[in-house]
């Protein structure tokens, strides 16, 4: 707007100091654009970091659990030191120590006595070793799962009582198996019951885990271990 002043002369008037209905939606939709891309950003940095989130606790779940097993492996042992009036000594399987692994496709199972038992009390009344065993079977959901069991007593009723864990869940299979170093092979059964077996166990044991990863990929993770002790004990 103008206006005349007292002289005559035209002048023009102030600018008024509000905003136009026109600016005000402008403002509002620059702000509703800005709003978007950063939520849709920080949506997606949430998503990333959920999934990265989970592959780290799938990777060490795995690791963890083939660890374990690799571990306790190597310190499996069977011993010729029992009560010969308990158990017979012209019976392999009556021994009360083993070593076992059974085929049983993709639901393997590896049975073995070791030194594996951690005592976690001064003067406990426990020894180190235990029988432990791993295998596959299904939760209550039906989930499959990698379960261990150790029982700290060993006896002759290897098979029965113990702690049984989870130690890796969502797997698909499980498979064990030995190196015989005469056919130069994996083979897929072992059994320290079996005369044929009796006096030794074998050097080198492959575990194999086959999960889906949490991207949906099928994946196998396999890992070898050592047997420290592969002749019975004796003293």
């Amino acid at each position: 707007m103008s206006h005349h002043s007292a002289n005559g002369r035209f002048t023009p008037s102030p600018p008024s100091s509000g905003f136009t209905l026109m600016e005000v939606m402008l403002s509002v939709a620059i702000v509703a654009i800005i709003t978007t891309l950063v939520w849709a950003s920080f949506g997606r940095l949430i998503h990333t970091s959920r999934e990265i989130s989970e592959a780290g606790e799938h990777w060490h779940g795995v690791r963890v659990a083939m660890n374990r097993i690799a571990s306790e492996v190597s310190m499996a042992f069977v011993s010729d030191n029992y009560d010969s009036e308990r158990y017979r000594r012209s019976d392999p399987a009556s021994r009360p120590t083993l070593f076992l692994i059974e085929d049983r496709g993709d639901r393997g199972r590896l049975v073995f006595t070791g030194f594996v038992n951690r005592r976690l009390y001064i003067d406990e009344k426990a020894s180190d070793q235990a029988v432990v065993e791993y295998f596959v079977d299904r939760d209550a959901e039906g989930r499959t799962h990698l379960f261990r069991r150790q029982k700290n007593i060993i006896d002759g009723d290897w098979d029965r009582d113990g702690q049984v864990a989870i130690l890796l869940e969502d797997i698909n299979a499980f498979r064990v198996q030995w190196w015989d170093p005469e056919r130069e092979q994996w083979m897929n059964e072992y059994d320290t019951r079996r005369n044929e077996y009796h006096q030794r166990l074998p050097s080198r044991v492959q575990i194999k885990i086959e999960a889906v990863d949490p991207d949906g990929i099928e994946r196998i993770y396999t890992t070898q271990t050592r047997v420290m002790l592969t002749t019975p004990l004796r003293w």
